[in-house]
């Protein structure tokens, strides 16, 4: 399962479904994590997948309401 971290624990998990990375939070991420997390996840599609143009990040909101 491919994880990402903020402050060195697992908050959720991302998979590559074409361009888009989708990102889904184990809990709510403060703006400034959501904003680093999204950062991060832009830098790591140019790696994945250098030779697309239209990178785009999806963070779902499993938290909504709660």
């Amino acid at each position: 399962m491919r994880t990402f971290l903020v402050d060195g624990f697992v908050a959720g998990t991302w998979r590559v479904d074409g361009p888009p990375i989708h990102l889904r939070p184990l809990r709510r991420l403060s703006r400034e994590n959501r904003v680093a997390v999204t950062d991060e996840a832009m830098r790591l599609l140019e790696f994945v997948a250098p030779e697309t143009y239209a990178r785009s990040v999806r963070v779902e909101d499993t938290h909504r309401g709660r």
